[in-house]
């Protein structure tokens, strides 16, 4: 929508330099031609980059969670509100708890990273940044033209007590360097992001399967 805004305005201006220029001062109005080409304009900007953004919200939210109840048991700890949590007697492993909750906190919300990542042909380059709660960026960009493998990964362990599948594409280069993009637990999020990829990049290609690489539980194997 921002797109469509910027690319009216400019045709709007276009317009209002000529008018200037041929002494007139009419009111812009857009024809249907100049309609057609605003959506001919738009639609191939949107072909020529591709967007995805991952935004931890749940992982921030628990870091959160946990640095305003560790500051919660600070804050009676100080005051000492009639022993409410830690009861009358105050002892080293009240103030443990209470910090190492922080800590914990800070941790979550510092590791896990929103991620933006701009696939765009025309300037044959993978954009990635990576930015923390703190506003903390790592930036990289790669060739797409380099671009040899592109794979679905399963990771993780699951047993009875113990459940940490995720899925993750990695993206293979010529030059054996990898990277890990789009992050999450739904399966099928994962597989339509990797297949949105593919077209892009290869849409005059056959595009590949989807074949999930296994590496939970120690495994390596496709499924």
């Amino acid at each position: 929508m921002q797109m469509r805004g910027n690319v009216i305005s400019a045709v709007q201006r276009a317009k209002r330099k000529k008018q200037y220029l041929e002494g007139q001062v009419s009111d812009i109005e857009l024809s249907d031609q100049d309609m057609v080409s605003i959506q001919d304009i738009t639609e191939a900007y949107h072909k020529d980059i591709l967007k995805f953004y991952n935004v931890p919200v749940l992982v921030w939210t628990v870091g959160i969670l946990f640095v305003l109840a560790g500051l919660y048991l600070i804050y009676n700890l100080i005051w000492g509100i009639e022993g409410k949590v830690f009861g009358k007697k105050q002892t080293w492993w009240s103030w443990f708890i209470s910090i190492l909750l922080i800590f914990l906190g800070f941790l979550f919300a510092f590791a896990a990273k929103r991620e933006k990542i701009v696939f765009c042909k025309k300037r044959d380059i993978v954009f990635v940044c990576l930015k923390n709660i703190f506003c903390k960026q790592i930036i990289s960009s790669h060739k797409i033209s380099d671009i040899i493998n592109i794979q679905v990964v399963k990771r993780g362990v699951e047993n009875l007590s113990t459940k940490t599948i995720h899925f993750v594409i990695v993206i293979v280069f010529r030059d054996g360097h990898r990277i890990e993009i789009l992050e999450g637990r739904n399966k099928y999020i994962c597989k339509d992001r990797f297949l949105e990829i593919q077209t892009y990049l290869f849409r005059d290609q056959n595009l590949q399967e989807v074949i999930i690489i296994d590496e939970s539980n120690g495994r390596n194997r496709q499924i």
